[in-house]
């Protein structure tokens, strides 16, 4: 090493003193050891994905937090590595880093979640790490089980372990494998396996997908507050009797999901199960069916009664379109599954008066997206919040438990648009509008009797005839004070209740007399039907709020609409647009946004 080798050594050895010096400055180098712990706490388990890349992208490594800290400074990576609760979030995404996670997070509880093929060439070290597995407090188990051969032995030596601490279970596999060049389901099958030698005395949330096992299993264990089961193939699937038992042994249930597990059903009808014979769920908040037969719903509703503070949530999914027109009797079902919910012997309607807001929505105007959803729910604001056009088609999202987590009752039918072509999608959204409104019109009969309670109405998509839903009984709903409407069913609304039809009303002011706000999203002042340029959005609009001010006292007159307000509307380049409008309400608001689009023809 001549002499400038060893001016530069010098200067590195000097340069990490001064760095050290430093960061000793730094005010966060002086707080207490807790204090930078606590702070730790408070940091994402994984790092954030690097700018331009999307979130699902394999293409980058995301190391965890920690491990990040731990290359800091030597301060830092002492705390860190001394604190068990930090190294508590277990992945084995990377056997290495879930193996130095399980060392670090010693003796504490630890939440572990692996795929059984990222054990793939570890496997001696895999069975010291299941030794590890009696302090799992939650194991989440996804794979598919043609990915790797020893996956079921994993799994099985895993389950032979005792778990006094395990709190919830998840068990998934991949939905799909590849066989003779056709997808077929692929399940785990855990029929035969004694899950932690039947000790597992804290589990209360358990969720199987795509797995098979013993209905006599002891998972299924009282101590259950959820309990999820997805994807059963349907020669595995529990009986109607066997179901009910297994929710009878669960009185401390909270959440129930049952996803395509539900069994056949002969009956072309379900029977009539009085209430005093029903399977009470009295702890229940939220039931979730989603994509059974709606025959198959009919019967498990029929047997069953939750409360009706609970989120009652009912989705049909991927309905093919060809079964179009839909069968009236999957119409009937649907709405048997609401009436059964809501009618109870001996009850009275004061029961339902928490009901105030109900949802009319369907199908996007040109999306292929094809939807229909009903949502009757104590939510009474004035005004709900909905997705702008270029984020549909989240319709379901709409709805979703996370963003507005009041009680509730929603049917969600979800058609399947493959192999349509673009010049079938009017024709498929005209039959499905059609089949939207025979939904509503069925499950507004059902509960006519309550929707004196509705203070607050919705439509948003296409509601194609919207009179099928008013004729059925919605005018009953007289103390409706707020109106929203939504895309091109503002149209079709408003020209409803100017021109209704004769069976139920005279006056176009008769229909929602109570009536005090109206909000207008995602629509044209010119919007018009087709070949009717004329009869614009703002005309029908017009007339109508001209109706309510002119109302007399003879009968029962109509209250004048004091509230107006657009949101993402077009056609609105400033206050003077809507003079002609201000003129007959109150209060006008409108987004102070300049929105150049062109008025929709609606072809339907």
């Amino acid at each position: 090493m001549d002499e400038l080798d060893v001016k530069i050594r010098v200067l590195e050895v000097r340069l990490v003193e001064l760095n050290r010096e430093r960061n000793a400055r730094m005010p966060i180098a002086v707080l207490p050891d807790e204090i930078l712990h606590t702070i730790f706490t408070y940091f994402p388990p994984i790092l954030p994905l690097p700018e331009g890349y999307e979130r699902n992208s394999f293409s980058v490594t995301r190391p965890p937090t920690w491990f990040a800290i731990t290359h800091t400074c030597h301060r830092w990576r002492t705390i860190s590595c001394s604190s068990p609760l930090l190294w508590s979030n277990v992945t084995f995404g990377n056997f290495w880093f879930g193996w130095m996670f399980l060392q670090r997070s010693y003796p504490a509880p630890v939440d572990i979640a692996l795929r059984p093929r990222d054990l793939n060439g570890h496997k001696w070290n895999a069975q010291a790490a299941l030794n590890q597995f009696t302090r799992a407090r939650s194991l989440k188990i996804v794979d598919s089980l043609s990915s790797f051969t020893g996956a079921e032995k994993i799994i099985t030596s895993m389950f032979s372990c005792e778990a006094p601490l395990l709190e919830n279970l998840h068990v998934q596999t991949k939905q799909y494998t590849w066989a003779r060049g056709e997808r077929e389901p692929d399940y785990l099958d855990l029929r035969t396996t004694a899950f932690f030698r039947g000790k597992h005395p804290a589990l209360s949330s358990l969720t199987l997908k795509h797995v098979h096992v013993d209905w006599n299993t002891t998972l299924l264990s009282s101590r259950l507050t959820y309990l999820s089961i997805q994807d059963v193939a349907p020669d595995q699937r529990p009986s109607m009797n066997v179901l009910l038992g297994i929710l009878a042994g669960l009185p401390e249930l909270r959440q129930l999901d049952l996803i395509r597990c539900l069994p056949a059903i002969s009956e072309a009808t379900a029977p009539t199960v009085p209430s005093e014979s029903r399977l009470k769920l009295q702890y229940l908040w939220r039931l979730r069916l989603h994509s059974n037969s709606p025959i198959e719903l009919d019967h498990l509703t029929a047997h069953i009664l939750i409360p009706l503070s609970a989120q009652y949530l009912i989705s049909c999914e991927d309905i093919p379109l060809d079964v179009l027109p839909l069968q009236p009797d999957v119409v009937q079902n649907l709405s048997r599954c609401i009436l059964h919910h809501v009618v109870r012997d001996g009850d009275n309607d004061r029961d339902l008066d928490a009901f105030h807001y109900m949802r009319l929505a369907g199908p996007e105007h040109t999306s292929r997206m094809q939807r229909s959803s009903f949502c009757w729910s104590p939510r009474s604001d004035a005004i709900w919040e909905t997705p702008r056009r270029e984020e549909w088609p989240p319709l379901a999202d709409l709805n979703d438990v996370g963003r507005d987590p009041v009680p509730r009752v929603q049917v969600n039918l979800i058609w399947s648009d493959r192999g349509i072509g673009e010049d079938d999608v009017m024709a498929r959204t005209r039959s499905i509008s059609l089949v939207t409104n025979a939904l509503h019109t069925a499950i507004i009969l059902t509960i006519s009797a309550s929707l004196s309670a509705v203070r607050h109405v919705l439509f948003s998509g296409v509601i194609a005839p919207v009179a099928f839903s008013f004729s059925a009984g919605l005018p009953r709903a007289r103390n409706v004070e707020s109106l929203t409407v939504c895309g091109i069913s503002a149209l079709r609304t408003f020209c409803i209740i100017n021109g209704p039809a004769q069976d139920f009303t005279k006056e176009p002011r008769s229909t929602f007399p109570r009536l005090n706000r109206i909000v207008v999203r995602d629509a044209h002042l010119d919007d018009h039907f087709v070949n009717s340029p004329e009869f614009t959005l703002e005309y029908y609009l017009k007339r109508i709020l001209r109706e309510r001010l002119e109302a007399g006292d003879e009968g029962e007159p109509a209250y004048r609409v004091e509230h107006l307000q657009f949101k993402e509307c077009s056609g609105i380049w400033g206050r003077a647009d809507l003079q002609p409008l201000a003129e007959l309400v109150k209060n006008v608001e409108w987004d102070k946004l300049i929105i150049n689009e062109e008025p929709t023809s609606d072809v339907l």
